[in-house]
């Protein structure tokens, strides 16, 4: 294989709402056309939000798709136009009514590269004081019965399951959380 890109012979969209999805054509070689397609979605990000206190504030929602109740970082989508901090700055504010006095960004990466184009961005919020009720913009997340929880940073840096996430982006963010906390140049 030579690496090379394949040719767009024809782009679809085969559904156009909340999420997209795309059917491509693809020519690899004259001989062998393909279809691809895949899901197109905004970019997120993740934000893992410490307290004054060093307590990490985490949510708890149903997530329809699950069929339960699961326990996850703030996340959201980045809008169009919008930098990574303040999308996390948003995000922070409408699913727990925080404000953080810093955010950094801590990386990204890419989620499900054969199913989708998505990008997810990391941040950490530091010093986050919640001082107003949530304020969810999205007309979804006021039906999604959001809590928020806090788990003090000793306990999750000994043992992430303690906080009971399973989903693969808040347990990233976690990781990268415990290696920004880890460096003795961030935070005592």
């Amino acid at each position: 294989m030579s690496g090379k890109s394949p040719k767009l012979i024809k782009k679809e969209i085969l559904l156009d709402g909340h999420k997209r999805i795309i059917k491509e054509t693809l020519e690899f070689s004259p001989a062998d056309t393909r279809d691809w397609i895949y899901l197109d979605t905004p970019a997120s990000v993740v934000v893992a939000a410490l307290t004054p206190e060093r307590e990490l504030l985490y949510i708890e929602q149903y997530r329809h798709n699950l069929g339960m109740r699961v326990s996850e970082l703030v996340a959201g989508k980045v809008d169009e136009g919008e930098s990574i901090v303040t999308a996390a700055k948003r995000e922070l504010l409408e699913e727990t009514g925080c404000k953080a006095k810093r955010i950094i960004e801590l990386g990204k990466y890419y989620a499900l590269p054969n199913e989708t184009n998505r990008w997810v961005y990391y941040c950490v919020a530091l010093d986050a004081v919640c001082d107003q009720p949530p304020d969810p913009q999205d007309s979804l997340e006021k039906y999604m019965d959001i809590r928020i929880n806090r788990a003090p940073v000793d306990e999750f840096m000994q043992d992430c399951a303690l906080l009971g996430m399973s989903g693969i982006e808040s347990l990233y963010g976690l990781q990268l959380l415990r290696g920004y906390l880890s460096d003795p140049h961030n935070m005592n």
